[in-house]
């Protein structure tokens, strides 16, 4: 009887040592570490958040990726950083048309390490894409385990978007993603250079306490419909393009760990643990966005361009063109809603996500 007991006792402590090395995302201590600071770093330079929105219409959180593996071009940074470029994309702009840039302009690059100083740059602009007002927050973000996913739930939780949507490379074709899964590979981050940051590596099989490991969270969009509405477009850049309705294989590294947090940031009322451990607990709390319920939250992989394909000849067969694609899937995702919330109310709720965010890092970080 005795030694049942004790075979018992073991057993439960085997379990809940289990669930307690379960708890948050671990990227070991030293890279728990320099996530934390580089967020703290990102919080204090923008204690109200980078994102704004400066006049009507629905709001749409565009991410893209900074430099990565030594190379100094990375298509999904490059597309969004070019975007909110007034220089470069139109304010108004009729989807079904060229544009100004269609032809024969150079191919000039927006990205450098500089900008990702603090982890992510921002721009923000209004637009009007077929007659229909946006606010759209452009957002590069650091090639980094946690950090990017971090850094865009504390803009969500201040901008309010309807559509969160995020982009990265390196898939075989253009593809508007259906999951992510709650599974890292283990692979390193990148720091603002695009230089390996071997600090940088996933040491657990999870990415989220809140699922178990492999558990998949479904993207809210259409995107077969999405797709079928860019066919002809990404066909014209030379590429396929597809909407599968389940994860991706291979798709567990970074652009994963920020989709899944995304879904479940934007689909709950619960708050987001990042880099952390259990022995010293989450180097980052997020509390819950409270989004309104049918924020669009999905992800879309840019084919593997590389610098010297041809459609980069000019920004009418490259960037242009697939700056056309996403500014396609965000009018197909929001071009048929309703009015947008006023802004006193987007107002009055990203004060309350920033009373939040005092209870938990104190008045000293957000004055």
């Amino acid at each position: 009887m005795k030694t049942s007991r004790l075979l018992l006792a073991a057993a439960a402590c085997a379990l809940l040592a289990g669930q307690a090395r379960a708890l948050f995302t671990d990227l070991g201590e030293a890279g728990n570490a320099a996530v934390s600071s580089e967020f703290d770093a990102y919080r204090s330079a923008h204690p109200s958040g980078a994102c704004r929105a400066e006049g009507p219409g629905k709001r749409v959180l565009l991410t893209g990726y900074g430099l990565f593996a030594g190379r100094g071009y990375n298509i999904s940074g490059e597309v969004v950083r070019a975007m909110a470029d007034p220089a470069f994309w139109p304010s108004d702009l009729l989807l079904a048309e060229r544009g100004a840039f269609a032809d024969g302009q150079p191919y000039a690059r927006r990205l450098t390490p500089e900008q990702f100083s603090n982890g992510a740059v921002a721009h923000s602009r209004s637009l009007r894409l077929d007659g229909q007002p946006y606010q759209v927050c452009f957002l590069a973000l650091n090639v980094a385990w946690d950090l990017a996913a971090a850094i865009l739930v504390y803009e969500a939780g201040f901008f309010r978007p309807d559509m969160i949507m995020m982009t990265g490379g390196g898939a075989p074709e253009a593809r508007f993603e259906g999951a992510a899964i709650n599974t890292p590979a283990r692979l390193s981050g990148f720091d603002s250079a695009g230089v390996i940051d071997k600090r940088n590596t996933p040491n657990s099989d999870w990415l989220l306490q809140d699922y178990p490991p492999g558990h998949e969270l479904t993207t809210t969009w259409d995107g077969e419909r999405l797709a079928n509405g860019v066919r002809a477009k990404v066909s014209e850049l030379g590429y396929t393009v597809s909407a599968p309705a389940r994860q991706s294989p291979g798709n567990d590294y970074i652009c994963n760990n920020i989709a899944f947090v995304a879904l479940h940031a934007a689909g709950g009322n619960r708050p987001t643990r990042l880099a952390g451990s259990a022995a010293a607990g989450p180097g980052i709390v997020l509390p819950a966005l409270n989004l309104q319920r049918g924020t669009i939250v999905g992800f879309f992989h840019f084919p593997d361009v590389p610098t010297h394909h041809p459609d980069l000849a000019s920004y009418g067969g490259g960037i242009y063109g697939w700056a056309q694609v996403l500014a396609t899937a965000i009018h197909g995702s929001l071009g048929s809603a309703g009015g947008a919330r006023p802004p006193a109310a987007r107002g009055a709720e990203g004060e309350a996500f920033r009373s939040r965010l005092l209870g938990r890092f104190g008045s000293t970080v957000l004055p």
